[in-house]
């Protein structure tokens, strides 16, 4: 985070509603005011025995929880929409997995 307290500089709790994640819609939402921000956390449905804390999101955790969809069918494909939506928004900041 942006000081050594690693409290948050901004946040945002966006209820996207529905199935799927409308990533124009995420992009404006997510637009400006997060200043300092270095980083995004994202609270992924399942993750598994692997990933029970925060884990640093890369090319092979985001594999990894692809493959946990089937413990959670109706979320975990949006929750990594939304991981990937939020990624491609703001590809500046790493991003969190809580």
């Amino acid at each position: 985070m942006g000081d050594e307290s690693d409290e948050p500089l901004a946040e945002r709790e966006l209820d996207t509603g529905g199935a799927t994640i409308d990533r124009d819609w995420l992009r404006e939402a997510l637009g400006g005011g997060l200043g300092a921000a270095d980083v995004v956390a994202h609270r992924i449905v399942h993750g598994g025995p692997r990933f029970r804390d925060a884990v640093l999101v890369d090319q092979d955790v985001r594999a990894a929880l692809d493959e946990l969809t089937a413990l959670a069918p109706l979320h975990q494909p949006k929750s990594l929409a939304a991981l990937d939506a939020v990624t491609e928004a703001l590809p500046e900041l790493r991003g969190g997995l809580l």
